[in-house]
């Protein structure tokens, strides 16, 4: 064995593997924040269009009949309006729109958690 010199050391790498964990972590929790910023935004303009337009929206006219609808059970006869449907069709969108906004709110909490992740997010006790 060769005896080694204390002042000579193995030649390191120019980036270690904390510098790319740290870089990486970055460009993940900027990439998560502003996808999710982004989907909060279109959630928004795509409810604002839903409600401001003149016209019903295709999804909406698509869950509803042409006629009202007639259901009946033994004795009772219940008959479900147009409008019954147009409402439930504005539901069901909006439904989906929260779920768009719920997707991205995590995005955004995952990003920001990223970038410090001491920060304790404490949800509301019931």
């Amino acid at each position: 064995m060769k005896p080694t010199d204390p002042n000579t050391r193995p030649a390191e790498s120019p980036i270690g593997v904390q510098q790319v964990a740290a870089w990486s972590k970055i460009v993940i929790g900027v990439g998560l924040i502003v996808v999710g910023i982004c989907l909060g935004i279109g959630v928004i303009q795509s409810l604002a269009g839903l409600f401001m337009s003149e016209s019903v929206p295709p999804m909406v006219l698509a869950m509803t009949p042409d006629e009202a609808v007639q259901l009946g059970v033994d004795a009772v006869d219940v008959r479900l309006p147009i409008e019954f449907f147009t409402v439930f069709g504005y539901l069901v969108v909006c439904f989906l729109h929260a779920i768009a906004a719920g997707i991205g709110t995590a995005m955004i909490s995952g990003g920001v958690r990223l970038f410090q992740p001491e920060i304790k997010i404490e949800t509301p006790r019931k």
